[in-house]
């Protein structure tokens, strides 16, 4: 059977000996899979592939003819590239077994670019994803399946104590040419972490590891003549040295992430796009407090959550040109679902350390248990449109729907469109120093959901034991009438560049109105809430920006460039619900949420008031 043949193109001259080393690694690998390898180069800036499409024959540099080393790409592309090379390595051929300057074989079965990614994967001892089955023996064998895959490991100690950990990552992706139109891809993600950590929450926290921890004098014996940690000044204070003994907290947490997707070529300027992924994160933590001088409760914690991400994505392309008329456009949809599961719980009460587990407690102290679902659908669409590159309109539009709002409001709608004017390109500008003037102008409306899970639909909590029963409390007060909080924006804008581009100006003014603000209001005591999440009134945010950028000095050695920017920016509240009105201290009606009253003017200050900046 004849050997597969590799052409290896090294995007770096081999010079020198640490070039030689890497291009030496990566022959290495493919002879032992059984290839046959050779060696090529190429001079940078040498015209190596006359394009038919560009203007005036002009030849294409090597910098711009990378881009025909595609793995879909065409072999005869990739040969035509090669015919131009020359050869910068024949002095290193005898250290790397070629007697003689190597002529290519047109049945090259894979030809492998160098690039600095390829050579780190060789450095590090990685699997660089080559096989001979990928090879094959004929011109086309090599396109149809590419594939990478990568491990690493890492151990820390920590710097305090509770703080070690451990990560094992894995990566894999895989492309496959189903046919000549039709590509598919997909791609794998798996970390592990585990090891020990000051927590935030359950038996220990912040506070009583570190923050008390520094408060023990100097002179403390971490250590006692048998041994035993010395408890610290008083049962709070503890030092570090005791809750190493005594005190223990380890997690594991696990990610895993799969995609796959598919990309399909339908007619010339016609494609389509298609995608979907799924993520898991799961984290179990435990802790457990051992039995000690302070105290025999031997409380034992454990808990676990897990969040899954569901999504998928499509979207189709078009991109046409007629003439000097240029036209794209993008129609897609997105859906995403997450759901967040978890549960913890504290007990106390074993009646010894060689249990520390959940049911050699008697009393639970306390527990959690948290179900949050959420889903949002999108559909969006784009459509641009320009003429000589000198006008310039565009046109998006988003439909998001959001399980975060009751039926009736979960779907927003937001337009925008923008338009442009290339002023310098017109016939009748002829303005010397002066080489381009462009106008900018758009409009658009954007939405906000950033409200928690239970704020539309109300909550309910348990807040402990009551007269032996659990105790069931309404904890957020619902709100069927939350709704997408939305801004317009109106911006307009000008760049202009002088002298070869070398001072450039930008200037822009914006405007946006938000209304329905999506707002935490508090509540009086006597409605038994703390506060509410409400849609109140509208704000105005508007500006300018300007930027000065020059080109000073600018050499082969040597460059020094400026930018100067100012901007001035204001918003002003234009209204909040009647519900805030009151009277002021001149008798005329004012809108305020929260703040402060004075008892003997009667005059209210702070919060959030209509007309103040």
């Amino acid at each position: 059977m004849t050997k597969p043949r590799a052409g290896i193109l090294s995007m770096q001259r081999i010079y020198n000996y640490g070039s030689f080393l890497q291009a030496f690694g990566l022959k290495s690998i493919l002879e032992s899979l059984g290839c046959d390898v050779q060696f090529v180069d190429y001079e940078p800036g040498k015209c190596l592939v006359t394009s038919p499409s560009s203007k005036k024959g002009v030849a294409r540099k090597a910098e711009k003819a990378l881009e025909v080393f595609r793995y879909d790409a065409p072999l005869r592309d990739k040969l035509a590239f090669i015919r131009y090379k020359r050869t910068y390595a024949q002095r290193f051929y005898p250290m790397l077994g070629v007697t003689e300057k190597p002529n290519l074989d047109p049945d090259i079965d894979l030809l492998v670019i160098g690039s600095d990614e390829v050579f780190n994967c060789v450095q590090d001892n990685a699997n660089v994803g080559f096989t001979p089955a990928l090879f094959g023996t004929g011109s086309r064998a090599g396109r149809k399946v590419t594939y990478a895959a990568s491990a690493s490991y890492m151990k820390d100690g920590g710097i305090g104590i509770n703080t070690d950990f451990s990560r094992f990552t894995f990566h894999g992706n895989t492309s496959f040419k189903i046919t000549k139109s039709l590509t598919a891809g997909t791609t794998f993600d798996y970390s592990e972490t585990s090891g020990n950590e000051i927590p935030s929450s359950g038996i220990g926290n912040y506070w009583t590891i570190l923050g008390r921890g520094m408060f023990m004098p100097a002179t403390h014996r971490d250590y006692l003549e048998d041994g035993q940690p010395g408890q610290g000044t008083n049962s709070t204070t503890i030092s570090a040295a005791w809750f190493d003994r005594y005190y223990t907290n380890n997690y594991v947490t696990r990610r895993s992430t799969a995609n796959f997707n598919l990309k399909w070529d339908i007619v010339d300027g016609l494609s389509a796009f298609a995608q979907i992924a799924n993520h898991n994160s799961y984290k179990n933590s435990y802790q457990y407090l051992a039995g000690n001088a302070i105290s025999q409760t031997r409380q034992t914690y454990e808990g676990w959550s897990q969040t899954n991400r569901l999504s998928f994505q499509a979207h189709v392309d078009y991109n046409k040109s007629f003439g000097d008329h240029n036209l794209s456009a993008m129609a897609g949809y997105d859906f995403l679902k997450r759901k967040i599961n978890g549960m913890s719980m504290t007990v106390q009460g074993a009646e010894s350390d060689k249990t520390p587990t959940l049911g050699a407690g008697t009393t639970p102290t306390a527990w959690t248990d948290t179900q949050t679902p959420w889903c949002q659908i999108s559909y969006f669409g784009r459509l641009n449109y320009n003429y000589k590159e000198k006008y310039m309109l565009g046109f998006t539009m988003r439909a998001d729907g959001s399980s975060l709002f009751a039926k009736d409001n979960r779907w927003g709608y937001f337009p925008a469109v923008s338009a442009g004017w290339v002023v310098s390109e017109e016939k009748f500008w002829n303005v010397e120093k002066f080489n381009q003037l462009k106008l900018r102008l758009s409009y658009g409306l954007t939405g906000n959901n950033n409200v928690d899970y239970y704020d539309t639909l109300g909550a309910y909590s348990v807040t402990g034991i009551y007269a032996g029963s659990g105790a069931t409390l309404a904890s957020t007060l619902p709100n069927l009438g939350l709704t997408w909080e939305k801004t317009k924006q109106f911006d307009i804008g000008l760049d202009m560049a002088f002298f070869n581009n070398r001072l450039r100006v930008a200037a822009d003014y914006y405007s946006k109105k938000s209304e329905d603000l999506l707002f935490d209001v508090s509540l009086p005591d006597t409605s038994g809430y703390g506060s509410a999440m409400q849609n109140v009134g509208s704000i105005r945010f508007y500006g300018l920006e300007f930027e000065i950028s020059s080109v000073n000095v600018s050499t082969k050695n040597f460059s020094w460039t400026t930018d100067f920017t100012y901007s001035f920016n204001m918003n002003k509240v234009l209204s909040l619900p009647d519900e805030y009105r009151y009277k002021d201290v001149d008798g005329k009606d004012a809108w305020r949420i929260g703040g402060y009253t004075m008892s003997e003017t009667g005059f209210r200050f702070g919060g959030t008031a209509v007309g103040e900046r």
